[in-house]
């Protein structure tokens, strides 16, 4: 894997440490929109990579959907709206996950970060008072399992004691 956020190899990620010390507390919403984006974003590609999107990070999928519309620069907002489209399947748990080995896909998560990031850095002395934080948003709940698909090779019987 290269060029990642995970792994701390992209060229941002200096960066994102930086910003994240500075802006993102521990617990609780924080002051800036830029910056819960930057939250929401790191909470989407940490669950890709070490949960494999068994958690539900609709929320945070919302967040960015609703706070990344960057109107002024229309080629980052596109490949970060692009990259959204691609997450999008796998926010809500049960909707599988896609390949480690898929570069294409690894690389727009962590695009996800990135424009997160640049915003900041571009905008750093006039950031936006946050109006809501990621929990105001309803999310999306969890996709279906197929229940035969799990349990059609389990038989339940009672048993006497």
């Amino acid at each position: 894997m290269q060029n990642s956020f995970w792994d701390k190899t992209h060229s941002l990620s200096n960066e994102y440490a930086r910003i994240w010390d500075k802006y993102v507390p521990v617990s609780g919403k924080t002051e800036y929109i830029e910056t819960e984006c930057l939250r929401a974003a790191g909470r989407i590609v940490y669950e890709y990579y070490n949960n494999g999107f068994c958690n539900n990070k609709s929320r945070e999928f919302q967040y960015l959907e609703r706070y990344t519309n960057d109107a002024e620069n229309t080629t980052t907002n596109f490949l970060m709206h692009k990259a959204l489209n691609v997450v999008e399947p796998y926010v809500t748990c049960g909707g599988g996950i896609p390949s480690f080995d898929d570069q294409d896909f690894c690389n727009k998560i962590n695009h996800l970060v990135a424009y997160c990031i640049q915003v900041i850095i571009d905008n750093e002395d006039n950031m936006t008072p946050i109006v809501e934080e990621i929990t105001d948003m309803p999310g999306l709940p969890d996709q279906e399992e197929d229940e035969d698909y799990f349990y059609e090779d389990y038989f339940y019987e009672d048993y006497d004691d």
